[in-house]
């Protein structure tokens, strides 16, 4: 996949990826094309003081809707990814799993995984709510040592705060999600192989253009 041949989203995603990767001398990160914090004054409303960022849904690279109930979520999945049986999903819990969230109150909901590329889709449930577990998340990752990569937008009526890392080969893409439209607040985590960064973005930017409120 050429340049020539991404969204305006992804081609931005793509050129920040080089930027990072000129500055910092590693492998390379993946980073989404996210406006930074607007400079709105003290009267707006939580909400108004993120810039809006707009995603563009292929819907051929998308499933049908479903819907997490505990959340109150609709989303799709792209095409091909699966949802992992319980054994892998064990697995996943065991091995992966305490690396993003250590011993944090998160609950694990749903994980998928595209079998071609390795790459994983997660959706964890937040207690302790997105901006208390995004605050944590950083420390604990900047802490470890990774070089952090943190913005902050709004998608619709959602807020999300942003991590990105790379650890050994993974691009670790970490999204917390609160706002008006569910009571429940959780984050969306997707784990690609670097090498296949470039190939994931309109997933990725589908993916999350889907999400809604149910």
């Amino acid at each position: 996949m050429g340049m020539s041949d991404l969204s305006p989203f992804s081609a931005l995603m793509h050129r920040k990826v080089l930027c990072v990767v000129t500055v910092l001398g590693l492998a390379g990160l993946l980073t989404m094309g996210c406006s930074p914090r607007g400079t709105a004054d003290d009267t707006e409303a939580p909400e108004e003081q993120y810039e809006e960022l707009s995603f563009e849904v292929n819907e051929e690279l998308l499933q049908d809707e479903l819907v997490l109930d505990e959340l109150g979520v609709a989303y799709r999945i792209p095409e091909g990814w699966q949802e992992l049986d319980e054994e892998h999903r064990e697995v996943f819990r065991a091995q992966v799993y305490p690396l993003l969230h250590g011993d944090d109150n998160a609950e694990l909901l749903s994980v998928y995984l595209d079998p071609m590329s390795g790459s994983l889709y997660v959706f964890t449930a937040l207690d302790d709510g997105a901006e208390t577990g995004a605050s944590a998340a950083r420390k604990r990752h900047e802490e470890a040592g990774y070089e952090l990569e943190y913005t902050e937008f709004r998608k619709d009526r959602f807020v999300v705060r942003q991590l990105l890392f790379q650890t050994g080969n993974t691009v670790v893409f970490r999204l917390f999600f609160s706002g008006p439209p569910v009571d429940e607040e959780f984050e969306v985590s997707f784990l690609i192989p670097y090498a296949g960064y470039e190939a994931a973005a309109r997933v990725i930017e589908s993916a999350i253009g889907a999400i809604d409120e149910a």
